[in-house]
């Protein structure tokens, strides 16, 4: 969850269309789907920025 409460990050269950692992960002009030990351490598760690509206993704 990002610091102020707003936005929630999880990771997304199946594969994307590109095959790799996916982490999906909500809007904390409704839930809502925002964004959906794919990236080409296995995530081992996400977080929100604590200031910058960022993801921060560690791949292996």
């Amino acid at each position: 969850m990002s610091p102020d409460g707003l936005w929630l990050g999880t990771p997304a269950s199946g594969a994307g269309p590109g095959g790799g692992p996916r982490v999906a960002v909500h809007r904390k009030r409704d839930l809502s789907l925002w964004d959906l990351v794919e990236t080409g490598h296995r995530v081992e760690a996400f977080a929100l920025h604590p200031v910058l509206p960022l993801l921060v993704l560690a791949t292996e």
